[in-house]
């Protein structure tokens, strides 16, 4: 009879460790699994990382060429208005107060 139980106990016990045996093999499965999707992550994130710095590279690319852009537009008006403005200094205004007519109004009355 106590061999029964024993045989009994041994299958249990051998039921058992399969279980866990199962269990171990499922999980480092799974840890495996993980490790595959954390590497595919760490690539895609360098990835992004690398167009980033591109992208910024572009940006400052670019407003480095709108700065330029704009000086060289602003350039010729700001020496245009200093020309003029040298040049108003320089010449002596009469102003003659009077009676001044519109252009419409001299067409009219002649």
């Amino acid at each position: 009879m106590m061999l029964k139980t024993d045989t009994a106990l041994l299958q249990q016990i051998l039921k058992e460790v399969q279980t866990l045996t199962n269990r171990v093999n499922d999980i480092d499965n799974e840890l495996d699994h993980d490790r595959h999707n954390i590497q595919n992550l760490t690539v895609n994130v360098s990835q992004l990382s690398e167009e980033v710095k591109q992208a910024r590279q572009a940006v400052n690319m670019t407003s480095e060429k709108v700065k330029n852009k704009v000086a060289d537009v602003v350039e010729p008006i700001a020496q245009s208005a200093d020309k003029l403005t040298t040049q108003i200094k320089q010449k002596k205004m009469v102003v003659l107060k009077g009676e001044t007519k519109k252009w419409w109004q001299k067409l009219i009355r002649g």
